[in-house]
């Protein structure tokens, strides 16, 4: 298969080597050419362009099997008094709704021609808004209060128009806080003692390691291979210049390919939720690192409702039974404690 990875850095470039030694071919876009390098040492063909300008895709190939959309933009506090992750500045707020709103829009417009036969956007579990503690899944309502995750929720919306109209089959992956290698807030907080937690610190924390977003990722394409009777990594060979025949040929293949997707088309875009198996509650969490590491829990602080930015003052249980049950996904790290050792 022909694979574009739009962002294609800390998800995109661990899951485009894992495609390209799987046999497929793999494009992925990143803003700043001085990625080229790190693209093309694992085998990705490198393009580059930013996806909030449309006049850079627009000099792109835009011929491909699978888009997997998994761009991110920094809510990091800088230059002011408040180290807070959960208060996004004006700023921050701008590159939420250019990089993803906008950015998803360019990516439709710019693939209309040629759609794909599969559009995989990796959104965020902050689209949920419960505040008591329950458990959510796919079906459960999503109306935060978050500025930030209501541009998400307003990028799935455009998605799941763009699905219902049978242009781009969309699958959705609300993904939980990723942690992993060079990565983890609450571990990088907690590690360099400037970790706090909220009143009694029974905030539920939602998490899910790096190599698992990847991992459930390629789930969902291993699903759309079962539904052809393949596997994935049934593809062609990369081992020799194709010639302009075969390139012709692996064209009208990848029509022929998407005809086959939409006369099997549902209108309900797939959505699954990538979290752990454990929904963890924050002094638990900070009690196990504080044993793991003997040192001193971290001090309490009084709960303030006003700090409502990427996941807001919410608290949920989210969880991951339709990933594991519909695509068979196994979790290589089912809690933070397993996960956790990847980061030493």
């Amino acid at each position: 298969m022909r694979v574009l990875i739009v962002g294609c850095g800390y998800i995109g470039l661990p899951l485009g080597h894992e495609l390209v030694r799987l046999g497929h071919e793999v494009l992925g876009i990143r803003r700043d050419s001085a990625a080229k390098k790190q693209l093309s040492s694992v085998g990705i063909q490198p393009l580059i362009a930013d996806i909030t300008r449309p006049q850079e895709l627009a000099q792109l190939p835009s011929d491909f099997d699978w888009v997997i959309n998994c761009v991110s933009a920094s809510t990091e506090p800088t230059n002011r008094k408040s180290a807070s992750p959960l208060v996004p500045l004006p700023s921050s707020l701008s590159a939420y709704r250019s990089v993803y709103l906008q950015g998803t829009r360019n990516l439709l417009d710019w693939l209309s021609k040629r759609p794909p036969s599969r559009f995989v956007y990796t959104s965020s579990t902050s689209v949920y808004g419960q505040t008591d503690g329950s458990w959510v899944d796919e079906t459960s309502p999503t109306e935060p209060v978050a500025q930030t995750a209501k541009i998400l929720v307003a990028t799935e919306k455009l998605l799941l128009e763009a699905h219902q109209k049978n242009d781009f089959p969309a699958v959705i992956l609300r993904l939980a806080g990723i942690y992993g290698p060079g990565r983890g807030y609450w571990f990088k907080q907690f590690l360099s003692d400037k970790a706090v937690f909220e009143g009694q610190g029974d905030r539920i924390l939602n998490m899910i390691h790096r190599d698992d977003v990847v991992g459930a990722i390629l789930a969902v394409l291993q699903h759309l291979y079962w539904e052809t009777g393949k596997t994935l990594s049934a593809t062609l060979s990369l081992t020799s210049p194709r010639t302009s025949s075969e390139q012709s040929t692996e064209s009208k293949n990848r029509q022929s390919s998407r005809q086959s997707s939409r006369q099997s088309f549902d209108p309900r875009p797939p959505i699954y939720n990538v979290v752990d198996d454990e929904p963890v509650i924050q002094i638990e969490f900070f009690q196990w690192l504080a044993k793991k590491l003997s040192r001193p829990l971290p001090p309490s602080v009084p709960f303030d409702p006003t700090l409502a930015g990427k996941r807001g003052s919410t608290n949920k249980r989210v969880s991951n039974k339709k990933l594991r049950q519909e695509l068979g996904y196994h979790l290589k790290f089912p809690t933070f404690r397993e996960g956790y050792e990847t980061l030493t």
